[in-house]
């Protein structure tokens, strides 16, 4: 069981299990949704997340083409996590927000193409694709 939450406390979870993919997102996306060069991310079946206090979602077409929802603290603007739109099997938790962030071990990395040239991972730490 992980545990986490915003900067202000107002929004909490808990997702229990294994992720079914941890990694790193270097897409535009979510280098302008995070103000830095990527996004952590572990992905969760929705049925093992529970949520506490409200958020907010904001809805796009990501990078990928396909619709994307990050939800966030309208308190202090955090944003918590991924996914969790009506119909969605799978939530986005960003490592940044766990409550003990050195329990996150990337195992990918996705759209590489968008790197930052300063932000560099090395290869041989984790597999990476061009986009997912």
């Amino acid at each position: 069981m992980l545990t986490g939450g915003c900067l202000c406390g107002a929004v909490r979870y808990t997702v229990r299990g294994a992720p079914r993919f941890s990694g790193i997102c270097n897409c535009r996306d979510c280098q302008k949704a995070t103000g830095s060069a990527f996004s952590a991310f572990m992905m969760y079946p929705v049925a093992n997340f529970e949520l506490t206090g409200e958020t907010r979602a904001y809805d796009h077409i990501c990078d990928a083409g396909t619709p994307s929802r990050r939800n966030f603290c309208p308190t202090c603007g955090s944003t918590v996590f991924g996914g969790g739109e009506e119909g969605g099997e799978d939530v986005n938790i960003y490592a940044g927000t766990l409550d003990d962030p050195d329990v996150f071990e990337p195992k990918m990395q996705i759209f590489v193409r968008s790197r930052r040239q300063w932000a560099q991972i090395p290869a041989d730490k984790i597999k990476e694709y061009d986009a997912m």
